[in-house]
């Protein structure tokens, strides 16, 4: 357990974990929540999906020590100048939800995290693709005639089969794709149901705002007449 506690964060575990936290649905649970615990055993779970194996209380103290990082980083940017000082690489993901955005700007988090976990299936996609060349031999441009001659084969001697270690790591591969797009896909849905759910109550909200409007215009009426009488 103290080994698993001690493990550093990757650039790819960190980008799914910001991927998760700055969906608009975990957003929106954590605006105004008294208890967050419980969004975070939701993105426990969710990582786990992913891959990655880690703790409720690992997962809260590396979004604030990411928070930290982009505050001090801000406030060194407002001192000396956004050329003079390079960037992290979760810079733009973390200034979407905690900079000084519009309201309607709630989706860019979204989108700034989809990309991330799309880069994130499309790499490893690619390293299996070129993993399975490696192993398979099919690189087009090896020329036979510098490749050596096979060494003779006795006829009883049964040919080498393919390490069990090379099918174990493509299947892993593989896994970890399917974890990625199953994991995007279910952010792409709950931001859907998201934005149909603020349509909803902005549509009430319209309708309320009218049946207001007619009532006072009714009351305007009545008090006018009196008046008049």
């Amino acid at each position: 357990m103290d080994g698993k506690q001690k493990q550093p964060w990757s650039v790819e575990e960190t980008n799914c974990l910001l991927a998760l936290w700055s969906s608009t649905e975990i957003q929106s649970k954590l605006e105004g929540a008294v208890r967050t615990k419980p969004i975070f055993e939701k993105l426990e779970n969710e990582m786990s999906i992913a891959g990655y194996q880690r703790s409720v209380d690992q997962l809260i103290n590396k979004i604030k020590k990411l928070k930290k990082d982009y505050r001090d980083q801000k406030r060194e940017l407002g001192r000396s100048g956004s050329g003079r000082q390079r960037r992290s690489p979760h810079f733009d993901v973390l200034d979407s939800i905690l900079g000084d955005r519009p309201a309607c700007q709630t989706t860019g988090a979204l989108n700034s995290a989809t990309a991330l976990l799309e880069a994130m299936v499309n790499g490893e996609a690619e390293n299996s693709n070129a993993s399975e060349l490696s192993v398979t031999g099919e690189e087009g441009d090896v020329d036979d005639t510098e490749l050596p001659p096979p060494p003779p084969q006795d006829c009883s001697s049964p040919r080498p089969v393919p390490s069990a270690s090379v099918s174990s790591r493509q299947a892993k591969r593989a896994k970890r794709k399917r974890d990625n797009e199953e994991l995007l896909d279910y952010m792409e849905k709950a931001d859907d149901k998201f934005l149909q759910l603020n349509k909803d109550m902005a549509a009430k909200m319209e309708a309320d705002t009218s049946a207001l409007l007619g009532l006072m215009g009714r009351i305007v009426a009545v008090m006018e007449a009196q008046a008049n009488k």
